[in-house]
């Protein structure tokens, strides 16, 4: 969470992502990357496992943040980021509190 800049503790506050230092710009829809970079808990498993990917996969991380704003929580939230991964790629999502 400490790339999300807030400009104020007001009600009219501008939030702002920051930090793409390990960004990487695809020219079109058909482009595809395969770095592999950034926390296990946000990343697609596409990423996790080396596969090309393309922006499909910034729509899951946009997705692991949203679910750690709404609940304070990762949806696969592991210490080990072996475990982590595996739960990433093979566990089916569950947003339901145990």
């Amino acid at each position: 969470m400490e790339n999300i800049l807030v400009s104020d503790n007001t009600s009219k506050a501008i939030f702002k992502l920051a930090d793409y230092g390990s960004a990487t710009k695809l020219s079109s829809a058909e482009d595809t990357t395969e770095l592999r970079t950034g926390t296990p808990g946000y990343m697609a498993p596409e990423v996790l496992l080396g596969k090309p990917y393309s922006f499909s996969c910034d729509i899951w991380s946009l997705g692991a943040l949203m679910t750690v704003l709404v609940s304070a929580q990762l949806p696969f939230f592991e210490n080990d980021r072996k475990l982590c991964k595996q739960r990433v790629c093979t566990e089916p999502l569950n947003l339901e509190k145990d």
